[in-house]
């Protein structure tokens, strides 16, 4: 109830100066408590008033009409408040690494032998676990789909910068790889196949004839350095992605779904699960 009276509140606008629940809350966690109403709203209410409406007759069973406009209204609102809470994350994300993200902002051609990763590298890291940390405190069903996004303009932006480098120099091509080689190993078990695909290729259009195996040994050498001395950040972004549902409404479910499953784990043997929210929406449809 408490936590229904939180989100009640927060999504209204209502500041009770004795409420501890509705303190402090930012202009970005009040746009993920909506992005989770308007989840709850599309799989579960609407379903439910359209399924009551239509079994007492105050709409025909056959027209569908109603149960699309519903629909594509509150899928257009989700839209627009996703658009907006992204591009506040990715002005966070990018924001202090643009410059590094410019084409040839870095002298690839005339650099010296890379002695660690690239800044820009770190700082996406740090950036995309403090961002991740945020959805879990409020909102963790939306962690895959915010996360997948950013995940996707970090292998737009890192690659594009690379792929755009007029030339390389031998110790220029090494730190490149560097960076490439520590993204994937960063985010590669929650990027999406094509960003993976991607950051591959990226990888391998990095001329390497003048590579030889003594650099290569020393690039594996810096990428275990950079695992070792980072090891939290890498614990904090342990969490797989690609296992759940695609983006869109095949990831959502109310928010009381932790809560139902722990219920559903104490039922009483040979009682069955809870009948699934009616069907009026397609488990295919998509934001």
């Amino acid at each position: 109830k408490q936590w229904y009276q939180r989100r009640v509140a927060i999504t209204a606008g209502i500041e009770e100066k004795d409420s501890s629940y509705n303190s402090g809350i930012k202009t970005e966690e009040r746009l993920v408590l909506i992005l989770g109403n308007c989840r709850h709203t599309i799989l579960t209410i609407i379903p439910i008033l359209l399924q009551t409406f239509k079994a007492h007759g105050y709409i025909a069973n056959s027209d569908d009409s109603i149960d699309n406009k519903s629909l594509e209204q509150y899928s257009s609102l989700e839209r627009s408040i996703f658009d907006k809470y992204v591009n506040s994350k990715e002005n966070f994300v990018f924001g202090d690494i643009q410059q590094f993200l410019e084409p040839n902002s870095f002298p690839w051609d005339s650099c010296n032998f890379p002695v660690g990763v690239s800044i820009y590298v770190q700082e996406l890291a740090l950036k995309l676990v403090l961002a991740q940390a945020e959805l879990q405190n409020i909102e963790k069903d939306l962690l895959k789909r915010i996360i997948g996004h950013l995940l996707e303009n970090v292998t737009v932006r890192v690659c594009g910068a690379i792929s755009e480098v007029d030339r390389f120099s031998k110790n220029g091509a090494v730190q490149a790889k560097l960076d490439l080689m520590t993204c994937l190993e960063l985010f590669k078990d929650n990027m999406s196949q094509r960003c993976r695909r991607t950051m591959y290729d990226t990888l391998d259009s990095i001329p390497s004839a003048d590579i030889n195996t003594e650099d290569e040994t020393v690039l594996k050498m810096l990428l275990d350095k950079f695992k070792q001395q980072n090891s939290v950040i890498f614990s904090c972004l342990d969490y797989n992605l690609t296992n759940e549902a695609s983006f869109g409404l095949t990831n959502y479910g109310s928010p009381g779904d932790g809560v139902s499953r722990r219920r559903s784990q104490k039922r009483v043997k040979g009682k069955g699960p809870r009948s699934p929210p009616p069907a009026s929406v397609s488990a295919n449809t998509e934001i």
